[in-house]
């Protein structure tokens, strides 16, 4: 059998991440399995421990993944009017009907923190640094006094978070709508 490149190795790394990442938020923790994370990624199923240790370790590095992808903005952004920018895109995204019935690829938070919460281990962990990622890049652009910027931060990820858990189960588009709306005047409260 063929020996694989490093470089291939590292393409199917993270072509499996970006799956896994993809398949968590869309089905969720428990129903999305290994095989089906590597039946996805075009690979099999045998080629998993090559990668990881554990089905826990992969969901920490697609919870990662996820992050870093979601707020790429916030963090790329580099004088104070581009923060404010990418926050204020960030929070209108975030708050999109887009985002409410896009499961597979929002904010890993939304999608899958009320089951992280139930797990010990890397997938709690990694829900708790994706929290903490995001309070500090909001807190960032909002250029407040530090404790006040973190206040404010930890408030407009609570509603951020917990609005779209909501919006996705809403029983109309007009509920749906609302709580989205509702939201977004509450964030403008918030971060003045």
């Amino acid at each position: 059998m063929p020996r694989v490149s490093a470089a291939e190795k590292e393409r199917s790394h993270k072509r499996i991440i970006e799956e896994a990442s993809r398949l968590l938020r869309s089905g969720g923790l428990e129903t999305t399995s290994v095989s089906d994370v590597m039946n996805s990624a075009g690979l099999t199923h045998g080629g998993f421990y090559r990668h990881f240790k554990s089905k826990d370790e992969l969901v920490g590095a697609a919870f990662h993944f996820a992050t870093q992808d979601v707020t790429r903005a916030l963090r790329v952004a580099e004088t104070q009017t581009e923060r404010l920018k990418a926050l204020d895109d960030y929070i209108n995204t975030y708050l999109s009907v887009e985002h409410v019935n896009d499961l597979s690829n929002g904010c890993p938070l939304a999608a899958l923190s009320g089951e992280a919460a139930r797990t010990d281990g890397a997938a709690r962990q990694s829900a708790s640094e994706a929290l903490e990622t995001t309070t500090q890049l909001i807190a960032r652009a909002i250029g407040d006094d530090q404790l006040v910027a973190i206040s404010k931060a930890n408030t407009a990820a609570c509603l951020l978070i917990g609005t779209v858990s909501l919006a996705r189960i809403a029983a109309s588009e007009k509920d749906r709508d609302r709580l989205l709306r509702d939201a977004k005047m509450a964030i403008g409260v918030v971060l003045g």
